[in-house]
């Protein structure tokens, strides 16, 4: 079904690892765009939702204003986080993640593509082909609840309906960057439990390199208790095919699926949780590689199910929350862990954690507040060691 443009929000730039940042060893190409992009200060008191990088320089941050829940703005830094300034977002209004899943007008996350192409999303869907300078709407035939972009394409997932049983009926979209064309890819639809929607985790996860595209998609039963995983995967970009079920293996209790991320274009890094008490929940990593999935180790049981990045097939990182948010973080593949950071939140957890280089590592800590929760331990944070120390990033 193509994704048809409704209206225009008018307004005034590889490899690319898992996750919501795209790596490259240089800037990204930009396309030729007469259409300036206004800029203008950050406005008092934004508060991050969404991050998207293309490079260790240039990234984007979704978010809200001030004391207005659902005043959407968006800003861009081009020197790594150091500064930023606000561009035109979206005619739209920003909806907390716990929305996310109902379809409606409004969106909470961010992805670009390259300084032209961009998204922002869930449950919502509005497009960029220059830089930000202007956004048209389109009306996916559901709630968009992930997007990710690698080599020229888009990939989305697109939630139908649900029944009253909690089912519902998750598609695979795709669309050359430069076009809001999204068609669904051909046999890549479940009828099931969805992914963890909304959430922090993300069940998309792209690589490339030397002009092969591989990636992964999880279109159900994302950690929930006794279905089977859905996970598609593919070695060109084009052509999807069921892949079995990576946590299907683990020892000892049966685990599920809630996280997963490619280190390089043939191994898939999945976290395996579940058997969740009083803050704790069971961890177990598993690598799958030429065929074979192996248990790689077991990270902390403090916090929940948790999200994977993996900057590279050495150095794993493991964000979780309950009581409070850490990150855990690997040197050996996954084998052993030590925990890298702990932020006394009370639980905020993590928004599109991941890596943009092997050394440069950023998420959102917490949601924006709203009234109901007044109080957010809401912040961009960065890494520059692989994950190994963090910093909040000023954006103002």
């Amino acid at each position: 079904m193509l994704l048809l443009l409704a209206t225009a929000c008018a307004g005034p730039a590889h490899a690319s690892p898992p996750g919501p940042h795209q790596s490259a060893t240089s800037e990204p190409p930009a396309r030729s765009s007469a259409t300036p992009v206004p800029t203008s200060p950050v406005p008092t008191a934004f508060e991050p939702g969404s991050v998207s990088f293309i490079s260790a320089s240039i990234g984007w941050a979704l978010g809200t204003v001030g004391t207005c829940a659902s005043c959407l703005a968006l800003v861009r830094t081009a020197d790594g986080g150091a500064s930023w300034q606000s561009i035109p977002a979206p005619r739209v209004p920003y909806v907390q993640q716990s929305d996310a899943a109902r379809p409606a007008t409004g969106v909470s996350r961010v992805r670009f593509a390259n300084l032209e192409d961009g998204w922002a999303f869930g449950p919502g869907l509005v497009v960029t082909h220059d830089g930000g300078a202007s956004w048209q709407e389109l009306t996916p035939p559901g709630a968009v609840t992930a997007l990710e972009a690698v080599s020229g394409r888009a990939y989305a997932i697109v939630a139908g309906p649900t029944s009253s049983a909690g089912r519902g009926t998750f598609t695979l979209y795709s669309s050359p960057v430069g076009k809001g064309d999204f068609q669904p890819v051909p046999g890549v639809t479940v009828t099931g439990f969805g992914p963890t929607v909304p959430g922090p985790i993300d069940p998309i996860s792209l690589h490339s390199s030397g002009g092969r595209v591989a990636g992964f998609v999880l279109l159900a039963s994302n950690g929930t208790y006794g279905a089977t995983p859905v996970l598609y995967g593919t070695a060109d970009g084009v052509h999807w095919n069921r892949f079995p079920d990576p946590c299907a293996v683990t020892s000892g209790y049966q685990l599920g699926l809630t996280s997963f991320a490619m280190p390089d274009i043939s191994t898939l890094d999945s976290l395996c949780s579940g058997n969740g008490a009083m803050g704790h929940t069971q961890k177990q990593v598993m690598r799958t590689s030429q065929g074979r999935t192996v248990a790689q180790g077991a990270p902390g049981s403090v916090g929940d199910g948790g999200q994977i990045a993996a900057p590279s097939a050495q150095i794993l990182l493991i964000a979780t929350a309950s009581a409070a948010s850490w990150i855990y973080r690997s040197t050996d593949g996954g084998a052993t862990w030590v925990t890298a950071i702990v932020y006394d939140d009370g639980g905020a957890g993590f928004t599109d954690f991941g890596c943009t280089t092997a050394t440069q590592c950023v998420a959102v800590r917490g949601q924006p507040a709203t009234q109901a929760q007044p109080q957010s331990a809401n912040a961009l944070i960065m890494s520059g060691d692989s994950g190994l120390t963090w910093h909040k990033v000023t954006i103002g």
